[in-house]
């Protein structure tokens, strides 16, 4: 089981996941990357609760990460915060690729 800590960083991590895979739109200096799953079905993915998975986004946000669009679109706002808040493995990943 996952501590509820870690949470905002398993979030961190998918969201920074699908942003390199995926096709985004970039507003001014951010990012507006799409989920393609209902907020049930990613906290399922993720292995968390909805509310667990809703805390864990407004965690995000409260921390100027992020900021939620609508259910299935969130505004990258800082990038290299995301991927620090994702964990070491990531930001190690982004260094081995350039």
């Amino acid at each position: 089981m996952v501590v509820a800590d870690q949470r905002p960083q398993g979030l961190a991590s998918f969201l920074t996941i699908l942003l390199r895979r995926s096709q985004f739109k970039r507003v001014g200096k951010s990012l507006v990357v799409h989920v393609p799953l209902a907020r049930k079905d990613l906290a399922h993915y993720l292995g968390a609760r909805p509310e667990t998975l809703s805390r864990a986004l407004h965690e995000l946000e409260d921390k100027a990460l992020l900021r939620i669009v609508d259910p299935y679109h969130f505004e990258i706002v800082d990038e290299q915060a995301l991927m620090a808040a994702a964990g070491d493995d990531l930001v190690l990943a982004s260094r081995a690729d350039s």
